[in-house]
Protein backbone atom coordinates (compact mmCIF):
# COMPACT_ATOMS: atom_id res chain seq x y z
CA UNK A 1 0.00 0.00 0.00
CA UNK A 2 1.30 3.50 -0.65
CA UNK A 3 0.29 6.76 -1.27
CA UNK A 4 -3.29 7.31 0.10
CA UNK A 5 -3.43 4.26 1.21
CA UNK A 6 -0.43 4.24 3.47
CA UNK A 7 -1.79 3.36 6.97
CA UNK A 8 -0.08 0.51 8.40
CA UNK A 9 1.76 0.38 11.99
CA UNK A 10 4.18 -2.37 11.10
CA UNK A 11 6.43 -2.50 8.42
CA UNK A 12 6.36 -3.97 4.81
CA UNK A 13 7.62 -6.51 3.47
CA UNK A 14 8.02 -6.92 0.03
CA UNK A 15 6.87 -10.23 -2.23
CA UNK A 16 5.50 -11.31 -5.76
CA UNK A 17 4.03 -14.81 -4.39
CA UNK A 18 1.15 -16.68 -6.00
CA UNK A 19 -1.86 -16.67 -3.76
CA UNK A 20 -5.93 -17.38 -4.13
CA UNK A 21 -8.38 -15.95 -2.25
CA UNK A 22 -12.35 -16.19 -1.88
CA UNK A 23 -14.88 -13.99 -0.79
CA UNK A 24 -16.65 -15.84 1.78
CA UNK A 25 -20.26 -15.36 0.44
CA UNK A 26 -18.85 -17.62 -2.51
CA UNK A 27 -17.26 -21.14 -3.28
CA UNK A 28 -15.12 -19.95 -6.32
CA UNK A 29 -11.30 -19.42 -5.66
CA UNK A 30 -9.49 -16.60 -7.80
CA UNK A 31 -5.60 -16.14 -8.44
CA UNK A 32 -3.78 -13.17 -7.46
CA UNK A 33 -0.28 -12.38 -6.72
CA UNK A 34 0.88 -10.94 -3.25
CA UNK A 35 2.60 -7.94 -3.49
CA UNK A 36 3.72 -7.04 -0.05
CA UNK A 37 2.33 -7.53 3.48
CA UNK A 38 2.57 -6.47 6.72
CA UNK A 39 1.09 -7.58 10.37
CA UNK A 40 -2.17 -5.98 9.68
CA UNK A 41 -2.75 -6.89 6.38
CA UNK A 42 -1.80 -7.43 2.46
CA UNK A 43 -1.84 -5.79 -0.60
CA UNK A 44 -2.20 -8.15 -3.94
CA UNK A 45 -3.10 -7.76 -7.91
CA UNK A 46 -6.02 -9.57 -9.00
CA UNK A 47 -8.66 -9.59 -11.88
CA UNK A 48 -11.38 -9.49 -9.22
CA UNK A 49 -13.06 -6.19 -8.45
CA UNK A 50 -13.56 -6.28 -4.23
CA UNK A 51 -15.94 -3.53 -2.87
CA UNK A 52 -14.34 -2.48 0.42
CA UNK A 53 -16.16 -3.88 3.34
CA UNK A 54 -15.79 -7.35 1.68
CA UNK A 55 -14.87 -10.59 3.74
CA UNK A 56 -12.32 -12.63 2.07
CA UNK A 57 -10.07 -15.79 2.78
CA UNK A 58 -6.41 -15.52 1.27
CA UNK A 59 -4.72 -19.14 0.99
CA UNK A 60 -0.55 -19.07 0.09
CA UNK A 61 0.39 -21.65 -1.99
CA UNK A 62 -2.24 -22.08 -4.88
CA UNK A 63 -4.19 -25.13 -4.78
CA UNK A 64 -6.44 -26.79 -7.25
CA UNK A 65 -9.88 -24.86 -6.59
CA UNK A 66 -7.43 -22.02 -8.68
CA UNK A 67 -6.29 -24.71 -11.11
CA UNK A 68 -2.50 -23.89 -9.56
CA UNK A 69 0.21 -25.92 -7.69
CA UNK A 70 -0.33 -27.91 -3.94
CA UNK A 71 0.53 -25.75 -1.07
CA UNK A 72 3.74 -25.05 0.27
CA UNK A 73 3.63 -28.04 2.74
CA UNK A 74 1.91 -30.88 1.23
CA UNK A 75 -1.60 -31.35 3.05
CA UNK A 76 -1.38 -27.97 5.06
CA UNK A 77 -2.71 -24.69 3.63
CA UNK A 78 -2.29 -21.54 5.67
CA UNK A 79 -5.35 -19.33 5.80
CA UNK A 80 -6.64 -16.13 7.05
CA UNK A 81 -9.81 -14.42 6.75
CA UNK A 82 -9.25 -10.27 5.85
CA UNK A 83 -11.67 -7.53 5.06
CA UNK A 84 -10.81 -5.36 2.08
CA UNK A 85 -10.05 -1.95 2.34
CA UNK A 86 -9.56 -0.40 -0.80
CA UNK A 87 -9.68 -1.55 -4.71
CA UNK A 88 -8.16 0.45 -7.44
CA UNK A 89 -8.05 -0.35 -10.92
CA UNK A 90 -4.39 -0.89 -12.43
CA UNK A 91 -3.56 -3.19 -15.41
CA UNK A 92 -0.30 -4.62 -14.52
CA UNK A 93 0.67 -8.44 -15.91
CA UNK A 94 -2.10 -9.81 -17.06
CA UNK A 95 -4.31 -8.48 -13.55
CA UNK A 96 -6.60 -5.51 -13.68
CA UNK A 97 -7.14 -4.34 -9.92
CA UNK A 98 -4.56 -3.72 -7.12
CA UNK A 99 -6.07 -4.23 -3.50
CA UNK A 100 -5.51 -4.17 -0.18
CA UNK A 101 -7.29 -5.99 2.72
CA UNK A 102 -6.53 -5.59 6.61
CA UNK A 103 -6.68 -9.05 8.76
CA UNK A 104 -8.85 -10.29 10.72
CA UNK A 105 -8.23 -9.80 14.37
CA UNK A 106 -8.99 -12.53 16.88
CA UNK A 107 -8.85 -12.78 20.72
CA UNK A 108 -8.42 -16.18 22.20
CA UNK A 109 -10.01 -16.33 25.56
CA UNK A 110 -8.49 -19.23 27.69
Amino acid sequence: MSGPHENRRSPRHQASAPMIFRPLDSSQFHRAVELNSSEEGICFRSSVVLVPGTIIQIRRGENKEAGGLRPPVAGIEKSRLATAVWCDEMEVEGYSHTCGVRYFEFDVIS
